[in-house]
């Protein structure tokens, strides 16, 4: 699995939303600023906060848990469909931080995501 979100190329491999999400990450050479753009992250580089976390990630978007699925050591959350209709975002953590974090569906939870670990590419 991987995340995808759809937006607008910015300068500076940042991605725009339609419903104003800001992702930050890494461009690859065909994104042209101005034009349809794919932020791109694996789900084991999401981390999931109860709060609203402080710190170097550039990327921190609110989200509502779906489901929780096991895969063995670690644990699937998944949020919520993205406001166009995408599915939902995804976070690979353990079992242990699922357990401390006491996740449920419902809980609004905060994904973050480091910059270095998104890759921006144009739209196919």
């Amino acid at each position: 699995g991987v995340n995808l979100v759809g937006g607008t190329a910015q300068a500076g491999g940042v991605l725009t939303t339609q419903w104003g999400t800001t992702w930050h990450g890494s461009p690859a050479p065909d994104v042209v600023i101005g034009e349809s753009a794919v932020a791109l992250f694996n789900p084991a580089a999401v981390a999931v906060y109860r709060d609203k976390p402080h710190g170097s990630p550039r990327n921190t978007v609110e989200v509502t848990v779906a489901e929780l699925d096991s895969r063995g050591a670690v644990i699937r959350v998944r949020a919520d469909e993205q406001p166009d209709g995408a599915p939902g975002l995804a976070a690979d953590i353990t079992a242990e931080s699922a357990a401390e974090l006491r996740l449920a569906p419902g809980d609004r939870v905060y994904f973050s995501v480091k910059a270095q670990e998104v890759a921006v590419h144009q739209s196919p």
